[in-house]
């Protein structure tokens, strides 16, 4: 069943039998109940009917607005939550070499206090085991500043494979 909803008209505009039977301005009425007072009264029920179309549009917009102000409310809510995160929480550590070249350049560190520290370690090592080394020494010189004491460093350690005799081989590659 379709309601109609009716703006306040002037009484004038309306037909008599109509206000007769609705003495109230702003009522609903259903679109049947239109359809059979002026099936006879096509001028009558023409304007009625635009008067819907206009009333539906005008609804149509309403809301629309309604879910504009709701996305744009979100959005500021959003933007305010990234604010206190971002106030409250140190950003993500990424994994990885990335982090290490990161925190490089971002810092614009120079590999030179390296040389004057260690400087049989830059005849060994590569270039990325230099910055991973820089990079951890950086960021226990700032635990150290802000109070925290650095976490016990991870030792890779290297076992010195025995040579496997040809029986040894021999048996790995059955098993395979």
């Amino acid at each position: 069943m379709c309601l109609i909803n009716f703006p306040p008209y002037e009484t004038s505009t309306l037909p008599s039998d109509f206000i007769q039977s609705n003495p109230q301005s702003g009522v609903s009425v259903s679109l049947r109940e239109i359809i059979d007072r002026f099936a006879n009264k096509p001028d009558i029920m023409d304007l009625l009917l635009k008067a819907k179309i206009e009333e539906d549009r005008r609804l149509t917009e309403q809301y629309r607005c309604q879910v504009e102000l709701a996305h744009e409310e979100m959005k500021q809510r959003e933007l305010e939550n990234l604010d206190q995160q971002r106030e409250s929480d140190s950003p993500p550590v990424p994994e990885g070499d990335s982090f290490v070249d990161n925190l490089l350049s971002n810092l614009e560190l120079d590999l030179d206090f390296l040389e004057r520290a260690e400087p049989n370690l830059l005849d060994n090592a590569p270039v990325s085991q230099l910055k991973r080394k820089a990079a951890v020494d950086l960021c226990n010189t700032f635990l150290s500043l802000s109070g925290e004491e650095p976490a016990p460093r991870k030792v890779r350690v290297q076992h010195a494979t025995k040579k496997k005799s040809p029986q040894q081989k021999f048996m790995q590659r059955i098993k395979l």
